[in-house]
């Protein structure tokens, strides 16, 4: 486990590459759904939606990016690492990287370079 100048350097360093890359305007109330017409509204398609109305930057990755496994992988190592260490939250992206790597191998064809 790092030490606390390592965690404040470790954020200082993804602070200074996020300020080194701008992001453009974002609109505020795009809505990509309506969750009162939603029975079932994952918890991907909550946080994309709060991101979108509070115009906060996210990222996604899909399975068929041939890099999304690794890059999750290494997202959960950070967790580990940086920590402290949330078991269920570091379970979860352990979960997704599987899923997706399964995924992959189900359908080899739409796994690709990423567009």
């Amino acid at each position: 486990m790092p030490d606390q100048n390592q965690s404040e350097e470790a954020r200082k360093a993804i602070q200074d590459a996020m300020a080194e890359h701008p992001t453009s305007e974002r609109p505020t109330q795009l809505h990509l759904f309506d969750p009162d017409d939603i029975d079932i509204v994952s918890r991907s398609e909550r946080m994309a939606q709060e991101c979108i109305e509070a115009g906060e930057p996210f990222f996604v990755l899909r399975a068929k990016d041939m890099f999304s496994v690794m890059a999750v992988h290494n997202y959960a190592k950070l967790v580990e690492e940086y920590g402290p260490l949330d078991v269920e939250f570091h379970g979860a992206v352990t979960d997704s990287a599987q899923e997706m790597r399964e995924w992959q191998q189900a359908n080899p064809q739409r796994v690709k370079y990423p567009d």
